[in-house]
């Protein structure tokens, strides 16, 4: 095999340099599509620009804008405050150091964070690993957040029916894998064997696409991690949409009562609220955003389909694995007692006589555990009783995992258990301690060889399953995977 002496790669848009690891070269910051700034705030994704030269892209870029938040930044002197940036539509590619005529399969993977915050870049994201020991190409996206990611309002509405649509985080996820499709070839992927997935919100994007026409052959498998379809009505996205005015105009003193806010904004028109949205900072947006309850998936007949949360519309049926982890709860309910600051210093705390009662004293523990258990147990029946049987009616292969690995040190044994995110840890294999992360706190000399052997498991049923779509191909010590149908609910436990 020839080895250059860097790793330059063709784009559409121009030539790029990336960074060469031992057996994996990766390219950071790849933009695949024009800033979403000015006029193109609340439109579709547009074809980047042509560069000349040769762009470097060996660092990570911005977030896109959210509130700071431990999903977003490890500085905890920016929670609450604007992080990232609007200028966010950039992607990341890891890929084994290969000859010109291996084609490998690609996976491209869906960050979560409530579709308001998160980040591609975090370290728990890092791909190098899975590259390497799943021999794929592994891309990673950042997308529109929060209401500059799916924002449904008429005075901003073009004529063109995707622009008018307000589901962009959708149509920035489809643009990433639309540029996959005409560049991946380039850095050895196959573009007829691409497999999304997607953990928590990134999920929810994956049944996006899967909900949407206009995904239809840019993607071919589907991982689905710890989240469900959901589809809201244009009403409901009208809502949300006034609310997120109102709140703007309370905040800029145009008015002093939210009982104000109609009569306002009559008196604006169409053309005064297109501007006076366009013309609001991302601060002020972001900050305004954070009291709304977000839409972002719009059932407008365009990008998504006409229909509800209580439906399953499949515009692109693909086989899939779908999994949840045993206390899906734990870690999206501990918001409303500890605050971020001090969730992320314990996270990453040195102590060695750390205990429960330095997290949390009773009764609020209680209370905590009381609604975890709640939360489960509804969340599984729906998941188990509803999801998955509609689910069993795609008429492709479909694979279901659940994972409970629980040999957390304590006192996160108990607090924590499986929590929500755990086996995206565990499929790209970051058992990060050297770096302040949402999981450092989980590793221990007692629990390594048990997590690299799980690891290991995982990583050989993905393989299998995104080269040909069975998870048995090079399956090790697990059960075998068999696909679920109306009657039967197999499914392979990761433990």
């Amino acid at each position: 095999m020839q080895i250059k002496e860097r790793p330059l790669m063709e784009t559409m848009a121009g030539w790029i340099e990336g960074i060469r690891l031992a057996k994996v070269d990766k390219y950071l910051g790849i933009p695949y599509a024009a800033p979403p700034v000015g006029e193109l705030r609340w439109k579709k994704p547009q074809d980047v620009e042509p560069w000349e030269g040769v762009l470097e892209v060996k660092a990570f870029k911005e977030p896109s804008a959210q509130s700071g938040t431990i999903y977003g930044t490890p500085d905890t002197s920016m929670y609450g405050k604007l992080v990232g940036s609007e200028d966010s539509l950039y992607l990341n590619v890891w890929t084994p150091v290969r000859d010109a005529s291996d084609k490998r399969p690609v996976l491209v993977f869906i960050h979560g964070g409530s579709n308001t915050r998160g980040t591609a870049s975090d370290p728990i994201y890092e791909a190098s690993r899975i590259a390497e020991e799943a021999n794929v190409v592994v891309v990673t996206v950042n997308y529109r957040l929060g209401f500059l990611g799916a924002f449904y309002h008429q005075a901003l509405h073009t004529g063109d029916a995707a622009n008018d649509s307000g589901n962009y985080v959708t149509l920035d996820l489809i643009k990433g894998l639309e540029w996959v499709q005409r560049n991946i070839g380039n850095f050895g992927g196959d573009a007829g064997n691409v497999t999304i997935q997607g953990h928590s919100a990134g999920c929810m994007n994956v049944w996006g696409l899967i909900h949407s026409q206009m995904a239809t052959g840019l993607f071919h498998k589907a991982i689905a991690m710890s989240g469900y379809p959901q589809l809201r009505s244009i009403e409901k996205a009208e809502e949300a949409a006034e609310a997120l005015i109102t709140v703007l105009l309370l905040q800029d003193g145009l008015i002093d009562s939210s009982k104000l806010a109609e009569q306002y904004k009559r008196s604006m028109g169409a053309e005064g609220i297109r501007q006076y949205l366009l013309g609001q900072t991302t601060d002020k947006l972001i900050k305004a955003g954070a009291g709304v309850k977000q839409i972002s998936h719009i059932c407008d007949g365009i990008v998504l389909p006409f229909g509800n949360e209580k439906e399953l519309q499949v515009a692109n049926a693909v086989p899939m694995m779908i999994g949840t982890v045993l206390n899906e709860a734990s870690l999206l309910l501990v918001y409303g007692y500890k605050g971020q600051k001090e969730l992320w210093e314990l996270f990453n705390h040195n102590e060695k006589n750390f205990n429960r009662r330095d997290f949390l004293k009773n009764p609020s523990y209680l209370s905590y555990k009381l609604k975890c258990t709640l939360f489960n147990k509804s969340l599984f029946y729906w998941f188990d009783n509803k999801l998955m049987r509609r689910i069993a009616d795609i008429p492709k292969p479909i694979y279901q995992y659940k994972f409970t690995w629980d040999q957390l040190p304590l006192p996160w044994r108990k607090i924590f258990g499986t929590f929500h995110g755990l086996d995206v840890i565990f499929t790209f294999g970051n058992f990060l301690s050297d770096v302040p992360n949402l999981g450092r706190f989980v590793w221990s000399k007692d629990n390594e060889e048990s997590r690299e052997l799980l690891h290991s498991e995982i990583v050989s049923s993905i393989k299998g399953f995104i080269e040909t779509g069975d998870p048995n191909l090079y399956r090790q010590n697990s059960e075998v995977w068999q696909t679920i149908s109306s009657d039967s609910r197999n499914f392979v436990v990761w433990k």
